[in-house]
């Protein structure tokens, strides 16, 4: 048995959208603030394939400042649930919306009542870097 180590050194966000994107219709929603959406480009740009995992972008914008997002991530996650017909959706914050505290827990559990689709409250934590251990059996 070898004990491999791997450190994932970027935003959370960006290593959980990154993993979803090794699925097949698998559908990710970011609640970020404008800004933060850029995974669709540094896929694109980066990885240069044709097909990757759409990435929808919750914008936390001055009215979510103001009054929360109430039902903006339920409506993103059942209108993509329709428009995309995935399996599964992840929802993900990134580092600078997780600051606001929102319950976005209760919001997939919410949405998760009319999709069709598994919903993903992928909850990890925005201050540490994602650390990841591979135990491998050595032939």
């Amino acid at each position: 048995m070898k004990l491999a180590y791997w450190m994932y050194t970027g935003p959370a966000h960006i290593g959980t959208l990154r993993i979803a994107s090794s699925f097949k219709n698998v559908h990710a929603i970011m609640h970020a603030p404008l800004g933060d959406d850029y995974f669709n480009v540094m896929q694109s740009m980066l990885e240069r394939e044709k097909e990757f995992t759409p990435v929808t972008a919750s914008i936390v914008d001055r009215h979510v400042l103001a009054q929360g997002s109430k039902e903006k991530v339920i409506d993103n996650i059942t209108r993509k649930d329709k428009e995309e017909k995935p399996d599964l959706v992840v929802v993900t914050p990134t580092c600078t919306s997780s600051i606001l505290q929102e319950d976005l827990a209760n919001f997939v559990t919410r949405a998760s009542y009319s999709s069709k689709a598994d919903v993903l409250l992928a909850d990890v934590n925005h201050v540490r870097p994602v650390y990841f251990t591979l135990m491998f059996n050595k032939i």
